[in-house]
């Protein structure tokens, strides 16, 4: 079973309240997510493609991403989640967080991350993950229009700071 902190709309902790992986949500309760984008020298972008029997977008390529568990923040979220899913220990000191937004349920952390590693390195959690590559964004948006790349509501916007960050 897992647990999840409870934060108000304001994102606030509600003491003593939890939430549980699977259950309904009250309405006012949120909980933390993230999505890990990393970047490597060449403005790639590390993409995985969910395992095909995940019950959300089965097969599609994202980020690596997740929901903060019970004393998590998003930061440590970010690490447990990278850890799990590609098997590497991401340099928080120099992620870069250009993007939090709410949803319904929801405050979503967007993380751009420096790292430099062949994909070789990875180790999968084949549960989760079935495949993962650095793509340049022009792969990344090709994907998207042929429908092979999850959409967020936040694409362009992250497109953007790539290109203005880091000149790609």
């Amino acid at each position: 079973m897992e647990l999840w902190d409870a934060y108000d709309d304001q994102r606030k902790l509600i003491p003593g309240a939890g939430l549980v992986r699977g259950e309904p949500i009250p309405k006012g309760m949120n909980h933390l997510v993230i999505h890990a984008w990393y970047i490597n020298p060449a403005g790639e972008l590390l993409i995985q493609q969910r395992a095909f029997d995940r019950p959300l977008a089965p097969g599609l390529w994202f980020c690596t991403g997740g929901s903060a568990l019970q004393g998590e923040d998003t930061t440590a979220a970010c690490i447990r989640e990278t850890e799990e899913e590609m098997g590497f220990t991401p340099d928080m000191t120099k992620a870069l967080l250009p993007i939090s937004f709410k949803r319904v349920d929801a405050f979503i952390d967007v993380y751009m991350i420096p790292a430099d590693l062949p994909v070789s390195a990875l180790h999968l959690q084949k549960s989760e993950v079935a495949d993962a590559k650095w793509a340049a964004v022009d792969e990344i948006n090709r994907m998207l229009a042929d429908g092979r790349f999850w959409h967020a509501r936040y694409h362009e916007m992250l497109m953007q700071f790539v290109h203005e960050q880091y000149g790609v």
